[in-house]
């Protein structure tokens, strides 16, 4: 009995798979494009629990954090000379940073980008 069952339960399993493989897929396409990398007048600090900036640059920047995994943190509105948390350290979900980028998108009053 267990035979004639082992056939359909493969099929599911093999159907489950591949549909998520296309919802991966779906969401791969749904990510913005790649940001520029900050510039060096933007120092990092990680540790293990918060990724902060400093802003030495003449200007205001609006900065997001690129962890090394891919996932990107919120845009930030770092303002000439602050130093500000703008992501999780290395033991968050995303492990270490790979860069700090310049934020394609403009940012709000609220230091954070509009979503949508």
């Amino acid at each position: 009995m267990r035979e004639r069952h082992f056939p359909r339960w493969a099929g599911v399993g093999a159907g489950g798979a591949l549909l998520l493989s296309f919802m991966a897929a779906g969401q791969a396409s749904a990510v913005a494009p790649a940001t520029d990398p900050a510039p060096s007048c933007v120092t990092v600090y990680e540790s293990w629990r918060y990724t902060q900036v400093e802003n030495t640059c003449a200007e205001t920047m609006s900065l997001q954090v690129v962890y090394q995994d891919g996932a990107e943190g919120p845009c930030h509105t770092v303002r000439s000379g602050d130093v500000t948390t703008i992501g999780e350290g290395y033991l968050g979900p995303h492990g270490h940073v790979d860069h700090v980028a310049v934020c394609a998108a403009p940012v709000s009053a609220t230091g954070v980008a509009p979503v949508g």
